[in-house]
């Protein structure tokens, strides 16, 4: 063993400024946000699957030229903007942020969509 090596076996280690009741509490926030994001995960496979039906059948209906979406979160509009854009339609958002805000999904771009929503 080196002489840096003996030295610094031999010095104390710091203290720990940490409670059991901290660790305890670190952990179960731990838990709580793992559970959280294993609950928004399916919450966000759900409403995937839902939208998808809505939109397979809007797609299917040939005098549907428009889909009015309920109004929704942001992050959940985000997921409707990705599957239509997979889907090769157009969506374009409505209203005001955290009131009315909401996505109107048409088969094609065209003005007079945008004009008579």
């Amino acid at each position: 063993m080196d002489i840096l090596g003996s030295i610094m076996s031999s010095m104390d280690k710091p203290p720990s400024t940490v409670t059991e009741e901290e660790k305890r509490q670190r952990n179960a926030r731990k838990q709580q946000m793992e559970k959280w994001k294993l609950q928004e995960n399916k919450r966000i496979q759900t409403f995937k699957t839902k939208i998808k039906a809505r939109i397979e059948d809007f797609m299917k209906d040939p005098k549907a030229e428009k889909l009015k979406l309920e109004p929704m979160e942001k992050v959940d509009r985000a997921l409707v903007r990705e599957i239509t854009d997979d889907a090769g339609l157009t969506a374009f958002a409505f209203g005001q942020d955290e009131v009315d805000r909401h996505l109107i999904i048409w088969k094609r771009v065209c003005l007079t969509c945008l004009i008579y929503q």
